[in-house]
């Protein structure tokens, strides 16, 4: 008998699937130009008054950029673990391009299912952790 999976996997599934969606739209906040009006006594005017604030409002809603940077967070942390490039390789083709399943790219990886299957549940929970659901 399998051993149950915890409320939140698919949770974080869902929040791996939606990733490369997330830095779209962070991309195309951040390339579109924001002009914020000059802080002056005599008002209008034109220009970037303070470009640090403009690119701060340039940010995805709360929930979506904790996800991102959760995301973020852990790919940093797998890639230092020894066979990171690997284990980082199987969650971008399952998960990012969708140009395979686990098995397929266990087979690209040159790994056998289990291990594949491994390093998997090792990202989701470290995932998991990132959000605070552990």
């Amino acid at each position: 008998m399998s051993k149950p999976r915890e409320p939140w996997w698919g949770y974080v599934k869902n929040v791996l699937r939606a990733y490369p969606d997330y830095k779209r739209e962070l991309a195309r906040l951040r390339s579109s130009v924001k002009i914020t009006p000059r802080y002056n006594a005599n008002g209008g005017g034109s220009g970037i008054s303070n470009p640090t604030e403009a690119l701060a409002m340039q940010e995805l809603p709360r929930k979506e950029q904790l996800r991102l940077e959760a995301v973020e967070r852990a790919l940093a942390e797998t890639w230092r673990l020894p066979n990171g490039r690997w284990r980082c390789s199987i969650i971008e083709q399952v998960y990012f391009r969708k140009s395979h399943t686990l098995q397929g790219a266990a087979d690209y990886c040159h790994v056998s299912y289990d291990t594949a299957l491994n390093w998997h549940g090792d990202f989701i929970r470290k995932v998991a952790d990132e959000l605070h659901l552990l």
